[in-house]
């Protein structure tokens, strides 16, 4: 199961954290890309063989409208700033290697995804979303887009 925080309740603990003249920072993940298509191909495998439905989507903390809808009314100003972070590896293989091996997500997907014989179907899967998106063909890399929402009072 992953964690998804209540947005209210996450709003109502920077509030009681934050003083008059502070400010927040948060970063949030963009949705799309070839990060975010492997990690919901998984998750929904990972929710067929478990008989769950599918997670609904997540609070979207890249929309400038979201956000500031959310903390507006505990006296916040909200702002967002674009980035982006590339990952790289010498390959697709050695870079699923790496995510496999320390990757929280793919640690406790691992043994799920084995019992059900699923598991070299789900690297495949992810295998084949990792090399069409590769933006190196000497080597491997992607880049996922990230925002930095600022809250200030």
């Amino acid at each position: 199961m992953i964690f998804a925080p209540d947005p209210e309740k996450a709003a109502a603990e920077i509030d009681r954290i934050t003083a008059d003249a502070g400010r927040v920072l948060l970063a949030a993940w963009v949705p799309g890309g070839a990060v975010s298509d492997a990690v919901r191909f998984a998750r929904q495998t990972l929710a067929e063989i478990l008989g769950q439905p599918l997670a609904p989507p997540p609070f979207p903390w890249h929309e400038l409208a979201a956000v500031s809808g959310l903390f507006e009314p505990f006296g916040f100003r909200a702002s967002l700033t674009e980035h982006s972070l590339a990952f790289g590896a010498p390959s697709v293989d050695e870079f699923m290697r790496i995510e496999g091996e320390n990757h929280p997500l793919a640690i406790a997907a691992r043994p799920v995804l084995e019992e059900a014989g699923r598991a070299e179907e789900v690297r495949e899967g992810m295998r084949r979303i990792y090399k069409e998106a590769n933006e190196d063909p000497a080597a491997f890399r992607i880049t996922s887009p990230y925002v930095i929402a600022e809250l200030r009072r």
